[in-house]
This record gives structure tokens, sequence and C-alpha cells, in this order.
């Protein structure tokens, strides 16, 4: 009898057929992979981030490259399906609220105040100086029909204590009219000793303008930010240039030059001076 190496068991001389334990029995066969589905078709950093997303989450996602849609297939598992479209759902969702927040920060950062309209310091003296004037004749007249009708000179329709009343509130007017009168007088006082500093100062820049920087000049550097603009956006290269454009480009440049030189000064103020260049140099 033989004894065999791996139960120890004896068998007959002569038999070949007995149990191989290394060989799996017949009847087991390995389970068969799930069959994979499309997922998505995207472009290569869309396709990427998504792959990375998923499996990070712990999904098992391929990318094969479509050379007839020039695109990334994304395949899954088909068991797998229903939770990579959720997950994707998500990811997608984050990054269009990423970007819409980013649009916003750009839009905040891009955007600038409004320019104040200036006001010349004789303008405001003018409607400040009407305005005392008119608040000082209505505190007057108010407070003469007081006096007029304490003294007896005239009879308003009003008895007894309505009189009393009528005449403590018409005194009170007049007072108030009077005293906002006062104040804005002694504003457009201010205001005239301002002028002539104004007037002054607006001459010598005038006169440095004109001085220094002449039609042809403006012209050329206005040429030049035209020329720039078409190669940053060579779709303008055929644009017919209108009277409008080039008078914004003269504007441009000469509100450069006026910053350039007088860095201290007002937005408003520039604007003002600016108006008032072009029109000394190009329509007088």
């Amino acid at each position: 009898m033989s004894i065999c190496s791996k139960c120890k068991t004896e068998y007959i001389e002569g038999i070949t057929d007995f149990i191989d334990y290394d060989t799996p029995p017949e009847t087991e066969k390995k389970a068969s992979a799930p069959a994979m589905v499309s997922l998505i078709s995207a472009e290569a950093p869309l396709a990427e981030r998504i792959v990375e997303f998923l499996t990070y989450s712990g999904l098992d996602v391929h990318m094969d490259f479509d050379q007839e849609a020039d695109l990334f297939s994304l395949t899954i598992p088909e068991n797998q399906y229903l939770e990579g479209i959720k997950l994707m759902k998500v990811l997608l969702a984050n990054e269009a609220l990423q970007t819409l927040e980013e649009q916003e920060e750009r839009a905040q950062r891009s955007y600038t105040a409004p320019v104040r309209v200036f006001v010349r310091a004789s303008d405001r003296y003018s409607d400040l100086h009407s305005s005392a004037v008119a608040f000082l004749l209505v505190g007057t007249v108010t407070l003469a029909i007081v006096l007029l009708a304490a003294g007896g000179v005239i009879d308003p329709p009003l008895r007894g204590n309505t009189r009393f009343l009528s005449y403590l509130v018409m005194t009170g007017l007049g007072l108030i009219f009077m005293g906002i009168g006062l104040l804005s007088w002694q504003k457009s006082r201010k205001l005239k000793q301002q002028i002539d500093e104004e007037n002054r100062f607006t001459e010598s820049v005038y006169h440095w303008f004109l001085s220094t920087y002449t039609g042809p000049q403006i012209d050329l550097a206005a040429d030049a930010q035209m020329d720039q603009d078409v190669a940053l956006n060579p779709e303008k290269r055929f644009t017919i240039i209108s009277d409008e454009i080039r008078c914004l480009k003269r504007m441009d440049v000469i509100r450069e030059f006026l910053k350039r030189e007088y860095q201290q000064l007002d937005d408003s103020y520039v604007e003002y001076l600016c108006e008032e260049v072009y029109q000394k140099i190009f329509e007088s």
C-alpha cells in the first residue's frame, strides 16, 4: 500500500485517480465582473477633475480618449453608476457656485464709484447767495407781519388764544428763516474768497497744458492707444474710427496728461478741466 504525501492515507498501487488538492473544484466559478457603462464625455480638465473626485470617493472610474468626438469618455461599473451620477452633480454644482463667486469678486474689484460732477466755486456762490437772500427776505417779511399785527396796524382775522398762538408760531418761523439766511450768507462770503483762487489755478492749468501739448501731439498719442487696442483685439482691425471714438480717445489722453501732472486733483475737477481743455484745443 502506498501513502499519500498530503492526506497521509493509504491507496492501492496502480490507481491513478486521486484528489488533487491544488486544483479548485469545478463547481466553483469566478463571479463575472460588472459591465462598464458610460458616465460622461468631457474635455481634459473637467474629465480629470471628475475622475480625481470620484476615485477619491471610492468609485472605479476609467477615462479613455474618444478620437471621433475629440473628448475624454468616462466609464464606470454599472453597479456604481447611480452613486457616480450623484457625486458628479455635487462636483459640478460646487464648481458652478465657485465660478459665480469669482465673477462677483471680479465685478466688485472692477467697480469704480461714479465720478461726482464738479461745480465751480462761482456757481456754488451764486446758488448759496440766492438761497441766503431768499431766506432773509422770507424771515424779514414774516417778522414784519407779526410786528404790524401786534401794533394794530393790520388786523388779521384771529381772536383770543388763536391770535397769540399764531403770532408765536410766525415769530419762531421768522427767526428760523433769518438764522438760515444768515448762515448761508456767511458761507457765501467764504466761497466768494475761493472764486479768485480757483480761477487763478484753473487758468494756470490751461496755460501749462496749452503751452506743453498741441492738437497733433494729442492725436498722435490717441492713435497709439487705438493701435494698442487693435493689437490686443485683432477683430477691431477693420472697425471704422468714428468721430465719437476719436473724441473719446483724445479725452483719455488729455485726462492722462492732467492726472500725471496734477495728482492731487479730485477726479470730478479733472473731468471738468479735461472738457475745457478739449474745447480750447479742438473746438476753438
